[in-house]
């Protein structure tokens, strides 16, 4: 009887072990074994404590709280007051209000959304038409040059400036450069602007003996003339392709001659002199920029100029007040370009 009880024990304690053993695989290996809860019931149990949570007035939200539970917060803790983060064009946040300039709108491109670029070539072209429409007139400065035939009349009492610069067969009349920068005061059908300007001509000639009309010396004459203008004036029209432009007003121009038969220093190498007077200028525009897109869009984008202008000129100036008995006075032609800029 001892015996037996031994091997019952024996037995029992070998039943238990592999009972323990296969459970635990059994569990490994996603079986249930007796009493273990499945893993629906856990799912089950954590949906209706959502469901629950939301009933009462909470909601999940990712971050920390002051104090409560990371994984939830009150209704009532939201403060409508309470100024955003940030916001969003458009979201009917009216507390930012920015201050832009008209430039700044102008040079500013936006935003673009995902996938907007999409058949390129013909959105560029479109923008391009549509950029330049909002600048082309929006310019607040300006700055021209033009080249002006030298075709005015200058006169002397005994003869000399015909004689020695325009008969004389090696004479020539380079004609003059001139640079203008205005400022517009305001921007209109009819614009007005005002600005300065200056002038460089050059003319050379060869000396003629004051007794004779054909025997010439070997002396060479240079002759600078300088206008320099006080400018008011205004353009006509708003249109894309051509504008007109006229200006005038108080000149000074100096005038300095100088001769290569005498060394520098010697009293007759140079003769200055100066003389007040008055000009008026006439332009017809012709829109570069609106003839050549891409040039319009390369230039704003680069120099913030607005337009480009090919410039058929006129321009009439009088100066008879010189210390010599000298005038020059007429109406002369030329070809230049203005840039207007922001």
């Amino acid at each position: 009887m001892h015996f037996n009880g031994v091997k019952s024990l024996k037995v029992s304690s070998f039943t238990i072990g592999f009972l323990l053993l296969t459970s635990v695989y059994a569990e490994d290996f996603g079986i249930a074994v007796p009493g273990q809860l499945s893993e629906d019931h856990f799912e089950r149990e954590q949906k209706k404590s959502e469901k629950k949570k939301k009933e009462e007035g909470f909601s999940y939200v990712m971050g920390e709280g002051n104090g409560k539970d990371l994984s939830q917060t009150d209704e009532n803790d939201y403060q409508p007051d309470q100024s955003p983060a940030f916001s969003v064009p458009g979201d009917g946040n009216n507390d930012l209000k920015l201050n832009i300039s008209e430039n700044d709108k102008l040079l500013s491109t936006g935003y673009k959304a995902p996938h907007s670029l999409e058949n390129e070539e013909n959105l560029v072209s479109f923008e391009g038409d549509e950029l330049y429409d909002n600048f082309y007139d929006n310019g607040d400065s300006a700055f021209s040059f033009t080249y002006i035939q030298d075709d005015y009349n200058v006169s002397d009492s005994r003869g000399i400036f015909q004689r020695s610069f325009v008969d004389a067969e090696d004479s020539r009349r380079g004609g003059y450069l001139h640079l203008n920068f205005d400022r517009f005061i305001n921007r209109a059908f009819l614009s007005t602007f005002y600005g300065v300007g200056l002038g460089v001509g050059f003319s050379e000639g060869e000396g003629i003996f004051s007794d004779s009309t054909s025997t010439k010396s070997n002396v060479t004459f240079q002759l600078f003339t300088i206008p320099v203008d006080m400018r008011l004036g205004m353009t006509i029209g708003r249109g894309k392709y051509f504008k007109l432009s006229v200006a005038g007003g108080p000149s000074v121009m100096g005038i300095s001659q100088s001769r290569d038969d005498k060394e520098r220093g010697e009293d007759e190498k140079h003769r200055r002199q100066y003389s007040f007077g008055y000009f008026g200028q006439a332009k017809a525009q012709i829109s570069l920029s609106a003839l050549f897109k891409d040039l319009a869009m390369g230039g704003f984008s680069q120099y913030q100029m607005t337009n480009m202008y090919l410039n058929l000129e006129a321009r009439h100036q009088s100066y008879e007040n010189f210390e010599d008995d000298i005038s020059i006075t007429g109406t002369s032609f030329g070809l230049g370009f203005t840039f207007e800029y922001l």
